[in-house]
């Protein structure tokens, strides 16, 4: 087994368990079955009902965002995204 570390909102913690613990299981199982089925899957398990804007921030807020020192480089970072 390996431990995880990842660090995410108190309450989005505490209502997951809550949930969790009514279909009769832990955190820890609800983030392994997660896991295997992104596995299976090769991809998330479901669709994604957040907007465009939560993903930046999320995507901001865990290190995961490009960062650029000026509009030239932004544009031709995202034509090469494109």
């Amino acid at each position: 087994m390996a431990v995880v570390h990842i660090e995410i909102d108190h309450q989005l913690k505490q209502e997951a368990s809550e949930v969790l613990a009514e279909l009769g299981m832990n955190l820890s199982m609800g983030i392994e079955i997660f896991l295997k089925e992104v596995v299976n899957k090769k991809e998330l398990p479901f669709q994604l009902n957040i907007s465009e804007l939560e993903l930046s921030i999320l995507e901001i807020k865990h290190g995961m965002a490009t960062k650029v020192d000026s509009v030239d480089a932004l544009l031709e970072n995202l034509n090469d995204n494109l």
